[in-house]
């Protein structure tokens, strides 16, 4: 991915429009970090499919059943990193809420930080950084740094 494509992806976000039942939070950084170098961790794939889990549990506690089939469902835009000089891989992301959980936001932070350091032992950061939580997010220090998925 080129700086271009970065800077395409920092536009798209700060383009996008939320709807009527889903808001974007894109003031706010989610940083989880497993912790473990790159290549203890075998695989990228096995960070997305932890992430795909957390993303679950919470979607189960605040949407409860048949969340899967809700259009406004708990939904984290994610960007792989590895840090520049111990090769730690972590995640960046933008999450999006329904608009009835937008009083209760800090309940959903209160739990998923819960879920990550209980259940999976990451280590969890939330942020509050206006109009600059994307620009981080989609910074580029090196070729590693480009790898996004959403869930």
């Amino acid at each position: 991915m080129s700086s271009n494509d970065r800077k395409q992806i920092r536009n798209a976000f700060n383009l996008l429009k939320d709807n009527d039942e889903s808001i974007h939070l894109k003031d706010y950084l989610i940083t989880m970090c497993p912790n473990i170098t790159e290549t203890k961790f075998d695989d990228e794939d096995i960070l997305k499919n932890r992430i795909r889990m957390i993303n679950a549990i919470v979607n189960r506690r605040f949407l409860k059943k048949k969340y899967k089939t809700r259009t406004d469902r708990i939904m984290f835009h994610n960007f792989i990193e590895n840090s520049y000089n111990k090769n730690l891989i972590h995640t960046h992301s933008i999450i999006r809420i329904p608009r009835f959980l937008l009083e209760r936001v800090k309940e959903v932070f209160k739990y998923l930080k819960h879920i990550v350091v209980n259940k999976f032992y990451f280590s969890i950061r939330i942020t509050k950084r206006l109009n600059r939580a994307t620009r981080y997010m989609t910074k580029h220090y090196h070729e590693n740094n480009d790898r996004y998925f959403v869930n």
